[in-house]
């Protein structure tokens, strides 16, 4: 996984189910705010069968911004 901007890369650790398809959930918090705030983030992957990609739920403008609706 790479930085975004082109920071540096990341190495996923091998998974445990092996090969096949997985779900990402990615959350991210304090992307929008201004206040000078640590923006965390945390990436959770699990084994699931092959289905149509989904923004579940959003309270981002940066997302909105990036997909195209802003």
């Amino acid at each position: 996984m790479c930085e975004w901007g082109g920071g540096d890369v990341h190495q996923l650790p091998d998974l445990p189910s092996g090969p096949g398809w997985y779900r990402l959930r990615y959350h991210a918090v304090n992307m929008d705010e201004d206040s000078g705030a640590e923006d965390r983030y945390l990436l959770q992957i699990w084994p699931q069968p092959e289905s149509v990609p989904q923004v579940v739920k959003s309270t981002s403008a940066q997302l909105a911004y990036w997909c195209g609706a802003g």
